[in-house]
């Protein structure tokens, strides 16, 4: 499959602002539809959670890092959110998948809540973490956030 003969899944990928992000989603949405099997158009866009999954599995399988796992996810949960706007496809099964976290995000995300949770106030966490607005400050804080009641925490992968 080649991914310029597909009109909508091309021009998701030319919105990619940076040529360097065009060429790794490009590469990670070929590399999963070669672990698919899906040399069609309608093949790939018929992909399901499990087929997701298996992809997945196979990666850490073959021994990838993290971050390697977590980029393809990312590319495809993006091409299947484009391809759910534009009503070529109705679910994006990529974003209900798991990721290998501990990125900058979640570290910054750490930081904010246990400085919260210490006793130190808003405006001094804000500062610490340079955010000019204490709305995206507050975004961080994931004191009130529980996996452990979440539905997706007791389901099987």
């Amino acid at each position: 499959m080649v991914l310029r003969a597909i009109p909508e899944e091309r021009i998701w990928l030319e919105r990619q602002q940076s040529p360097e992000t065009r060429r790794a989603y490009r590469s990670d949405v070929l590399h999963f539809t070669h672990t698919m099997n899906a040399s069609e158009t309608s093949e790939f866009r018929k992909v399901d959670r499990m087929a997701v999954v298996a992809c997945k599995r196979k990666m850490e399988a073959d021994g990838a890092k993290p971050r390697t796992v977590r980029r393809p996810l990312a590319a495809l949960s993006s091409l299947f959110s484009h391809l759910v706007d534009q009503h070529v496809v109705h679910a994006n099964h990529v974003r209900e998948i798991r990721r290998p976290r501990f990125s900058a995000h979640s570290m910054r995300a750490t930081f904010i809540s246990r400085a919260l949770d210490s006793g130190a106030s808003l405006e001094e966490v804000q500062r610490a973490a340079g955010h000019a607005d204490a709305t995206t400050t507050k975004l961080y804080d994931r004191r009130g956030y529980n996996p452990e009641r979440s539905a997706s925490f007791f389901a099987t992968y």
